[in-house]
């Protein structure tokens, strides 16, 4: 069951990841497109010649590459990003469902059995984890 929780508590942080990833991303878009119009009005105001048009060209193509690997990014996770707007309280729900799978994990690995009449029993207030409960069986068994 550890599992459950681990599973949970990483889909838990990939809701919360997409949101940041895709403003992110918009964000960096929005950076480039500036940088791309500050390249372009240096060409329209600028001189032109051929070295330093070429490097313009260059750094013009660079940016444009940049900005469509960014966005190709931006694209594959929008759907994901929709979907959850869509379920805005799951990511709500889920975190209260992971808090109190951990709260019950915690409650579960301090637990002890306090008997009710037998109270000479040797297993009286001891705490044992479900998997000293298998082991102790398997001992038992190969004896």
């Amino acid at each position: 069951m550890r599992e459950a929780v681990e599973i949970s508590t990483k889909f838990l942080e990939l809701l919360t990841t997409i949101d940041k990833t895709y403003d992110a991303l918009f964000e960096e878009v929005g950076k480039i497109d500036k940088e791309t119009q500050d390249l372009l009005h240096d060409l329209e105001f600028g001189t032109f010649c051929g070295r330093d048009g070429y490097k313009k060209a260059k750094r013009i193509k660079e940016i444009r590459m940049r900005r469509r690997a960014l966005k190709n990014t931006m694209e594959l996770v929008y759907p994901m990003k929709e979907c959850f707007k869509n379920h805005a309280n799951l990511k709500k729900e889920l975190k209260r469902t992971v808090d109190r799978m951990r709260s019950i994990s915690n409650e579960q690995s301090s637990r002890t059995y306090i008997p009710r009449v037998c109270t000479e029993l040797k297993t009286a207030y001891k705490h044992y984890t479900p998997d000293e409960i298998v082991a102790q069986d398997i001992v038992k068994r190969a004896s």
